[in-house]
């Protein structure tokens, strides 16, 4: 578990200017999502930014976390992976 820990180089939380590393996931998708990546790309860096927490994220702060991932993370790739426990709009079905 420490060896996979040692390839989270960053992160931020963009909800919380007090605890800006505190990215704690609630509900568990990031987490999954994460070990998913760690599993099916070895050898990838992890940089983590949390957006959202039980609710839609503000278009602003998605942009702002994506800018901060390109120029000050320098990262090559990004997963953006949004879980919902509700239905949303179009998404939910009558």
């Amino acid at each position: 578990m420490e060896a996979r820990m040692e390839r989270i180089k960053g992160k931020y939380n963009w909800l919380n200017d007090k605890h800006p590393t505190a990215v704690h996931d609630r509900n568990g998708h990031v987490t999954f999502a994460t070990g998913l990546l760690m599993d099916y790309a070895p050898h990838a860096e992890i940089f983590i930014a949390k957006i959202a927490e039980n609710k839609p994220s503000n278009p602003r702060t998605i942009a702002n976390a994506i800018n901060h991932a390109v120029s000050i993370w320098k990262v090559d790739m990004i997963s953006i992976s949004f879980g919902f426990s509700l239905a949303f709009g179009l998404a939910s079905r009558d």
